[in-house]
């Protein structure tokens, strides 16, 4: 008990003592964020950071950032680029791409491109292009396109085909609207198309138009398939590529439906006749007469009849005035016939194709002209492209002897002046044959057929003139026409 007493005794004397005794306090410890001497801590600068117990601060590592008061630094993020000691990120400009952690920015690499604050490059897309260092895609010019992704230059696009356009930035060409073409390469936009022409189609993407087949035809512009074309219709004809059916030549005609030529054409009969487009041949009027082939129809000559309209007995005979070889164009000579009988010759006068439209403006004759007479010429009748026009001369002589006769015929031509042309017909009578009376003159002169691109008149039109009194010179228009002599 006593020795416990002396314990208590002994522990109360030393703690009496140590509160007696002079004070020595520890070091003062400075929080994360903070630095300090032992007694005092202050907030770490921006740039810079300060752990526990930091007695100085620590520049901020690249890569990090380090606001005021911060205890360790923050990884740079993504798009943005920390370079030692940064107190705050920077952005990444365009062209340059930064990753999470980045001390600085990075070229951004051909085919690819990088807007600002890019955290990685991307991949150009199609349609464009992208060199070094692109802060955006750059579009293909127009006129071209860029079909693929990562393109590195220019040199990546190809030049729009003809039949298509390609705006700026195009990944493929944009083919041109149907019912229009585009012929040239490297087109812009739709204002490079053209309508498609009459006797074609265009579908959609078409460089060159498609001509309509021969045996139709497309009239409209601006058709898009073959639901465009028309049957070639009969009395016609239509080639490859046709806006309009092509009229079988006179004297021909053409029954079927879809002719793709003119060979599809028949000759048109005796007894009928066949102006430019017919379908089938017409028969001749009454009192009127066609040789084989003929585009009209001839009168008869007075006293005579004309059996299922042909003139039984009848020649034919063509001459083609040809606007090159002006002058002569030739003698026609009967062969001898009787006093008081009469021959009969078709003549078919054409001009070579090419030539301008010509009316028949007036005519005259000089020479003997009593005995011959002319059928079927009329003037203001119109010499139209592939029209044949059919005349007859008969030669009905009253003496024996030769006969000449020479016929002017006035053509006024379209526009132009045209050569001059003559024809010398001339006729020999035998003795005279016992007759009461010799047979009676019908006109005057030549036949004159011009074939020169002609459409003939309707019949009803022609029929009313080809009666008329023939035996009288006719003075020169006034319209200044040209001079043919036959």
């Amino acid at each position: 008990m006593a020795r416990l007493i002396s314990i208590l005794l002994f522990a109360l004397v030393a703690l009496l003592w140590l509160s007696a005794a002079p004070s020595h306090a520890a070091p003062l410890q400075c929080s994360a964020g903070t630095y300090g001497n032992g007694t005092t801590c202050t907030t770490c600068p921006a740039g810079s950071y300060c752990p526990t117990a930091s007695t100085t601060p620590t520049a901020c590592p690249a890569g990090d950032y380090c606001p005021s008061g911060a205890g360790a630094g923050t990884l740079c993020p993504a798009g943005y680029y920390c370079p030692a000691a940064s107190a705050s990120y920077t952005a990444c400009p365009g062209g340059y791409y930064c990753s999470a952690g980045a001390p600085t920015y990075v070229a951004c690499p051909a085919g690819s491109y990088c807007p600002a604050t890019s955290g990685a490059a991307t991949t150009c897309t199609s349609g464009h292009y992208c060199p070094a260092v692109s802060p955006l895609p750059t579009p293909a010019p127009a006129g071209t396109y860029i079909a693929t992704t990562g393109a590195t230059s220019l040199a990546a696009a190809t030049q729009c085909p003809a039949g298509n356009y390609c705006l700026a930035g195009a990944t493929g060409p944009t083919a041109a609207p149907a019912g229009s073409y585009i012929a040239s390469t490297g087109a812009t936009s739709t204002a490079a198309a053209t309508t498609c022409p009459a006797g074609h189609y265009c579908p959609a993407g078409t460089a060159t138009p498609v001509k309509a087949p021969a045996g139709s035809y497309i009239a409209t512009t601006g058709a898009s398939s073959t639901a465009a074309e028309v049957t070639c219709p009969a009395g016609n004809y239509c080639l490859t590529g046709a806006a309009a059916p092509s009229k079988a030549p006179g004297g021909t005609y053409i029954a079927t439906q879809g002719a793709t030529s003119a060979a599809a054409a028949s000759g048109c009969p005796a007894g009928s006749y066949c102006p430019k487009g017919s379908a089938t041949p017409t028969a001749d009027d009454a009192g009127y007469y066609s040789i084989a082939g003929a585009g009209n129809q001839i009168p008869c000559p007075v006293e005579t009849t004309c059996p299922a309209g042909i003139l039984l007995g009848t020649i034919s005979q063509s001459l083609t005035l040809d606007p090159a070889s002006p002058g002569n164009a030739g003698t026609l000579t009967f062969t001898p016939e009787a006093v008081g009988q009469f021959a009969t010759l078709t003549l078919q006068l054409s001009l070579p194709s090419g030539d301008a439209n010509e009316r028949i403006s007036g005519f005259a004759v000089s020479g003997t002209t009593a005995p011959f007479a002319l059928l079927g010429l009329a003037t203001t009748d119109v010499i139209k492209d592939g029209q044949p026009l059919d005349l007859g001369l008969v030669f009905a002589p009253t003496s024996a002897g030769t006969a000449t006769m020479v016929l002017t015929l006035n053509l006024t031509p379209d526009g132009g002046v045209d050569p001059a042309f003559s024809l010398t017909i001339t006729g020999n009578a035998t003795t005279t044959l016992p007759e009461p009376m010799a047979m009676a003159l019908f006109m005057v002169g030549l036949v004159a057929l011009v074939q020169y691109r002609l459409r003939l008149l309707q019949p009803s039109d022609k029929i009313a003139r080809l009666n008329n009194d023939l035996k009288h010179d006719r003075a020169p228009s006034p319209m200044q026409p040209r001079t043919i002599m036959l």
